[in-house]
């Protein structure tokens, strides 16, 4: 990985940073303290994180409590997207309400009703 430097100092954790940041900035001749130093791999670190794409797990292997997270997300983004797409399909003075959600992942059904509390239902049971 392109963000993994070792450098060493007997003298003190500044000289090591300064040493850090040569590798770093080769072309600049300014020093840096160690705070900062640490601040901007912070940085480096989260803007690599934030780069590489978030492999998500099966849903066999994931919790109960992350397959519900999941079902509920994915019902909230279709609501939104269903309440957007009814403008271009229906008159503004009808009402138009999305009542429930049906979906099956790997054999697991779903039911989601929509009211005023969300109910996700898996295989006829309520999850909680």
């Amino acid at each position: 990985d392109n963000l993994q430097y070792q450098v060493v100092s007997v003298q003190s954790p500044f000289d090591a940073s300064v040493e850090l940041h040569k590798i770093i900035t080769p072309n600049k001749k300014t020093a840096i303290s160690g705070i900062h130093l640490f601040e901007l791999q912070l940085k480096c670190i989260d803007r690599n994180r934030k780069s590489r794409p978030r492999e998500l797990k099966p849903n066999e292997e994931s919790s109960k409590t992350t397959q519900i997270k999941r079902a509920k997300g994915l019902a909230k983004k279709e609501q939104i997207h269903f309440e957007d797409s009814i403008k271009d399909f229906y008159n503004p003075k009808d009402r138009v309400v999305l009542k429930a959600l049906n979906f099956t992942v790997e054999n697991k059904e779903y039911h989601v009703s929509f009211g005023k509390d969300d109910d996700v239902k898996k295989n006829k049971n309520y999850i909680q």
